[in-house]
């Protein structure tokens, strides 16, 4: 079968090409790139405006003190504070650009990055999709705070420290040799803090972690009595990353305090060179005091930097993660062509696959091929991987070798959201997430249609249920939602996986928490599926209550045992034959 891949035709037969991210990353970077040039003007004439001090006190000592003229003073001090007033409106208004540098950030990223987040949670095995997302979080924050300013106005140490060296080259020697200090400093406190904050950062992730598994496990840990132990393991962890914090909070409060006293004694050490200088007459006062005001101006930002050092090493490690995901999700969308509608058929071709994080495959070549209309039922004992496989073919993780094609197209080749509205999907673990019963069925979608939701539940045989409800379709589920039992969740489960009549559809375990009422439903649905032509794949350990199953797949140890009908399973034969020679014997699966 040939695979559909002509995309969507324009009027003159051609195929339009999906570029709606491309665009909007364009777009984005002109827009940042235009506010950021915008901060970078605002901060030239924000640092050019702070020279009034300095100047102010020049001509105070110099002209006013002299002269003793009170309208000299007074135009003096008008025209400083309508210069801190206009400097005080741009630093307003930069810190406004890098508001909204930050949200323009979180627009454009939030999507993509909680989506390629969740697809690689399994496969980034330094951060949890979680922790990515709070990486974006912490980005927004630090362009947001305070450290885009001081690396804006730290260059402009340089000119202020040459406005001092044209004062006099003594004082340009004291505040050059000062300035190389501080910025050495702030290198060692970098490469002596460094490695603490990221041993404390991986601790607390890997405590975090911890903590998220026990969270999901409490049914299990509470009875066995586990729960002191889990904590105890949690507690050490914790000590740990908070040790390691401790260290390097130690390390950098230790540069931060040599900075800052460096800083106060340098201001005190040019006003000490410049009194000298005042004394030879080579300077006056009114230099004096201003150099030393330049120089605690050139100054600042490096300690700033110096103080903010934790969150910048912090925000580096967020940024190197979410790169990551980033590259990842530009990986996933260079394919331009879009898919028609498949008709379901799906080839399985010698693949090799593992869990992720795990490099030697466990499936090892797997074939088989489903046709439209075919159900068919996978089996096997426990751990042979059967849900593995069942992820493998609606393309959650990918094979280490191999391919899986639907209607001849490899999953590789489809766009996630596009592929998932034509598949149906069922985990044997079911989770349903904070929502309406109605959000749950429509999977969440902008464009969820009720007649869809509808006949999705009445296919699966739970809509009389859903109506009993207190709220019926909008009665809310999920965290903080109704108590509903294992069947039911299953089966809103089910009626979810077919929304949007999808023609592939895989179930895990469909009946595993289902009474003998819930069974007939999932039969009939069944049934019925197989008249519209869907492709259905079962996965169980009681596969022979499902009456529609046109080939089995038996799977041991990670290989096909069998594929084919079920009364040419080699088992069956051997107890017919036993049967017929009187032996009473009976095959479970």
């Amino acid at each position: 079968m040939r695979p559909n891949i002509s995309g969507k035709k324009t009027l003159n037969g051609r195929r339009s090409i999906n570029v709606p991210s491309a665009i909007m990353a364009k777009q984005l970077k002109s827009l940042l790139k235009n506010l950021f040039l915008t901060a970078c003007i605002s901060s030239f004439f924000i640092n050019i405006l702070t020279l009034a001090g300095p100047i102010y006190m020049l001509q105070i000592y110099d002209r006013v003190l002299t002269s003793r003229s009170l309208e000299t003073l007074a135009a003096l001090t008008v025209l400083l504070v309508v210069i801190y007033i206009s400097m005080g409106i741009l630093e307003t208004a930069r810190d406004a650009l890098f508001q909204r540098i930050s949200l323009r950030i979180g627009r454009f990223l939030a999507t993509p990055v909680f989506a390629e987040a969740v697809k690689s949670a399994g496969k980034l095995m330094s951060s949890s999709a979680n922790e990515v997302t709070q990486d974006l979080q912490k980005i927004k924050r630090f362009i947001s705070g305070p450290s885009p300013t001081a690396f804006l106005d730290a260059p402009w140490a340089i000119i202020l420290i040459t406005f001092i060296w044209f004062i006099h080259w003594t004082l340009g020697v004291v505040a050059l040799v000062g300035a190389i200090v501080l910025f050495a400093l702030a290198v060692a406190n970098r490469f002596f803090s460094r490695s603490a904050f990221e041993a404390s950062a991986v601790m607390a992730s890997k405590a975090n972690s911890w903590a998220r598994t026990t969270y999901r496990n409490t049914d299990t840990a509470i009875p066995l009595g586990m729960l002191a132990d889990i904590g105890r393991r949690w507690k050490e962890m914790q000590d740990q990353a908070a040790l390691e914090s401790v260290r390097a909070g130690d390390i950098n409060g230790r540069f931060s305090g040599a900075i800052k006293t460096l800083r106060m004694m340098l201001q005190s050490l040019i006003l000490g060179a410049g009194a000298l200088l005042v004394i030879q007459d080579i300077i006056t006062p009114g230099m004096m005091i201003a150099v030393s005001l330049m120089l605690g101006r050139a100054l600042a930002p490096v300690q700033q930097l110096v103080t903010q050092w934790r969150s910048i090493t912090e925000t580096a490690a967020s940024y190197a993660r979410l790169r990551k995901v980033i590259n990842q999700h530009e990986l996933n969308h260079e394919k331009p062509l879009q898919m028609l509608t498949p008709k379901g058929a799906l080839r399985v071709q010698k693949v090799f696959a593992a869990p992720p994080g795990m490099e030697k495959p466990f499936l090892k070549n797997i074939n088989f091929i489903i046709e439209p209309g075919q159900m068919v039922g996978i089996i096997g004992s426990s751990g042979s991987g059967k849900s593995l496989l069942a992820r493998i073919v609606v393309g959650a993780w990918s094979p280490i070798r191999g391919h899986v094609r639907l209607d001849g197209a490899s999953l590789d080749n489809w766009d996630n959201s596009e592929f998932g509205r034509n598949i149906g999907f069922m985990p044997q673990d079911i989770e349903l997430f904070p929502g309406t019963v109605k959000e749950n069925i429509g999977r969440f979608r902008l464009d969820i249609s009720s007649e869809s939701v509808v006949g999705a539940a009445i296919t699966a045989g739970i809509h009389d249920l859903i109506l009993s409800f207190p709220k019926g379709y909008d009665t809310l589920v999920g965290e903080s939602g109704m108590r509903i039992s294992g069947g039911e969740r299953q089966r809103i489960a089910f009626a979810r996986a077919l929304y949007g009549d999808p023609p592939f559809i895989v179930l895990d375990e469909p009946n595993s928490n289902l009474d003998s009422e819930g069974e007939k439903a999932l039969n009939r649905a069944l049934t019925q599926l197989k008249t519209q032509k869907k492709s259905i794949i079962v996965i169980s350990h009681r596969c022979e209550a499902f009456t529609e199953i046109d080939n089995f797949l038996i799977l041991d140890q990670g290989r096909i045992k069998y594929f084919g009908p079920q009364n040419e399973i080699p088992e069956r034969q051997d107890i017919q034959r036993r049967r017929l020679a009187g032996k009473r014997q009976s095959l479970t699966f």
